[in-house]
C-alpha cells in the first residue's frame, strides 16, 4: 500500500517536472558548422563536413542570402584542429535537434514513461513493478544518449527519481544484494558557444583563408574567383572591404603564377628527361630530379601531389636511362661491324639505283629494249651473288632482309620481263611489273634501315 502511495507521488513529480521543462522559448535559427584551422581560423561549413582518409571535405558558402555560392573544398586533416571542430559540430547538432525534433521526441517520451509509471502503481507483483521501472529507466537513458544533451538537466533529475524508485522496488521484491547503476554521465560537457552567421564580407575573408589552406590549385582558384565575384558586389567606401578585395586579387594572381610555374616545370623537366634517357645520361636525370626539388622549395612546396608524381616519373626515367646506357654501350661494340656492312652494301645499292630507269619501265610495261634487259640481268645476277657472300652483323638483320628482298624482286622483274617479251604474254609482263614495283619499295626501306642501324638506338618509350 505504501509502495502504491509512493508511486502516486512519484508520478505527480514526474508530470510537474516534464511540464516545467516543456516551457521553453522557440529555438533560434540553427547556425552553420565551423571547421577550425590550427591557427584558430573558423572556416564556415554549409552542412556537415566529411572525413575521407587524411582529408576533410566541406562546402564553403561565399556570400549571403539568395546570392550565396558554394564551393567544395578538401583540406588535409593535418591543418585542422579536429578536437575543436568536432566539439563545435556537436554543439550545432544539439541546436539542430532542439530546433527540430527535440520538443516532439521529449513530449512523446514523457507521455510513454508517464503511462508506464502509472501502470506500476496498479501492479501487485513486486518483480513486475521492478521490471517495468527498470525498462522505463533504460528508455530514458537510451534517449538521452542520442539527443545531443537536450534538456540534460531535467533528464538527470528524472533518472535520479528512477534510481530511488528502483532501489525501493528491489527491496520490496526481496532483493537483499544488488548493485545500482548510477545515473552519472548523462550530463554532457558544456557545449561551445555557437557563432553568429557570417556577413557577406566575412564569407569572402573566410573563403580567402580556405583557399590558403587548400592544397589543390584548382580548388584554390575556384574559391578565389568566387570570392572575387562576391567581393565586387560589396558596398564601396569601407576600408575593410577594399582591403579584402586587394587581398583576394593578390592571392588569385599568386595562385595563377604558381600554377604556371609548376606547369612549366613539369613540361620542361619531362622533355629534358626524355632527352637524357635517349643519351643514357643517368647523371643528367639525377640533376633534373634535384632541379625539381629546388624549384619546388622556391615556389613554397605548394603542389606536393604533382611534385611527388614528377619525382616518381624521374625515378623511373633514371632506370630507363641506365638501361639505355647499356644499349648504347653495346651498340658501340658493334659500330665497327656496322660500318663495314654499310660499305659492303654501298655497291649493291648503287647498282640497284642504277637500274631504276629499267625497273620503272618494267613497272609501267613500257619497255625497256631487249638489249637493256640482257644487261640488267647480268647486273642483278652479280648483285645476287655478292649479296649471298655478305654477313649481317647484329643490329643490321632487318636492313639485310629488306635489301635481300629488293635484290630478289629486281632480279625476278628483269628476268620475268625478258620471258614476257620472248613469249609475248601480258600476264607474265604484269608479274614483272609487280615485282619491279616491290623492288623499288623494298630498296627504299632497306636504305632507311641501314641508315637507322648506323645511328645510336633511341630509348623505348
Amino acid at each position: 500500500m505504501m509502495c502504491k502511495r509512493w508511486f502516486s507521488a512519484t508520478l505527480v513529480c514526474f508530470f510537474v517536472l516534464t511540464v516545467a521543462l516543456g516551457v521553453v522559448q522557440a529555438a533560434a535559427p540553427v547556425p552553420m558548422f565551423r571547421v577550425f584551422l590550427k591557427d584558430g581560423t573558423p572556416l564556415v561549413c554549409w552542412g556537415e563536413y566529411a572525413r575521407v582518409g587524411d582529408r576533410l571535405v566541406l562546402t564553403v558558402p561565399i556570400g549571403t542570402g539568395a546570392r550565396t555560392t558554394y564551393e567544395f573544398v578538401s583540406i588535409p586533416v593535418s591543418k585542422i584542429d579536429m578536437v575543436k571542430t568536432e566539439r563545435y559540430a556537436e554543439a550545432v547538432r544539439a541546436a539542430q535537434f532542439a530546433a527540430t525534433r527535440g520538443k516532439t521526441e521529449y513530449t512523446e517520451l514523457s507521455d510513454r514513461l508517464a503511462a508506464q509509471l502509472a501502470s506500476i502503481a496498479t501492479m501487485g507483483d513486486p518483480k513486475d513493478r521492478l521490471a517495468i521501472a527498470e525498462n522505463a529507466r533504460q528508455q530514458l537513458m537510451d534517449w538521452a544518449a542520442g539527443s545531443h544533451g537536450y534538456r540534460a538537466k531535467g533528464v538527470a533529475q528524472l533518472l535520479q527519481m528512477f534510481d530511488s524508485a528502483i532501489i525501493d522496488l528491489r527491496v520490496a521484491a526481496g532483493e537483499s544484494r544488488f548493485a545500482i547503476n548510477l545515473s552519472g554521465g548523462v550530463m554532457p560537457a558544456a557545449p561551445m558557444t555557437l557563432r553568429a552567421a557570417p556577413s557577406t564580407r566575412e564569407t569572402v575573408d573566410l573563403a580567402l583563408k580556405a583557399a590558403q589552406a587548400a592544397d589543390s590549385d584548382d580548388v584554390k582558384r575556384a574559391l578565389l574567383k568566387r570570392a572575387r565575384a562576391v567581393a565586387a558586389a560589396l558596398p564601396k567606401g569601407d576600408p575593410r572591404t577594399a582591403k579584402i578585395k586587394v587581398a583576394v586579387d593578390r592571392e588569385l594572381a599568386a595562385a595563377v603564377r604558381v600554377e604556371a610555374s609548376y606547369r612549366r616545370l613539369d613540361h620542361d623537366v619531362r622533355g629534358l628527361l626524355a632527352s637524357a634517357v635517349d643519351r643514357g645520361d643517368v647523371l643528367a636525370v639525377e640533376a633534373l630530379r634535384e632541379r625539381v626539388l629546388r624549384t619546388d622549395r622556391l615556389l613554397g612546396r605548394q603542389r606536393p601531389d604533382d611534385i611527388r608524381g614528377l619525382l616518381e616519373f624521374a625515378d623511373r626515367q633514371k632506370d630507363a636511362a641506365a638501361e639505355q646506357r647499356l644499349v648504347l654501350d653495346h651498340w658501340e661494340t658493334l659500330r665497327g661491324e656496322l660500318r663495314d656492312y654499310q660499305r659492303a652494301t654501298a655497291g649493291l645499292i648503287k647498282t640497284l639505283d642504277g637500274l631504276s630507269i629499267t625497273l620503272n619501265a618494267i613497272r609501267k610495261m613500257t619497255g625497256p629494249p631487249l638489249t637493256t634487259l640482257v644487261t640488267a640481268e647480268r647486273q642483278t645476277s652479280a648483285v645476287v651473288a655478292q649479296y649471298r657472300e655478305l654477313f649481317a652483323p647484329e643490329g643490321a638483320s632487318a636492313a639485310h632482309s629488306l635489301l635481300g628482298l629488293a635484290i630478289e624482286q629486281a632480279d625476278f622483274a628483269v628476268r620475268t620481263r625478258h620471258r614476257a617479251v620472248d613469249a609475248r604474254q601480258l600476264a607474265v609482263a604484269k608479274d614483272a611489273a609487280e615485282a619491279a614495283n616491290d623492288a623499288r619499295a623494298r630498296l627504299v626501306q632497306a636504305k632507311d634501315a641501314i641508315a637507322k642501324a648506323m645511328k645510336p638506338p633511341k630509348a623505348m618509350r
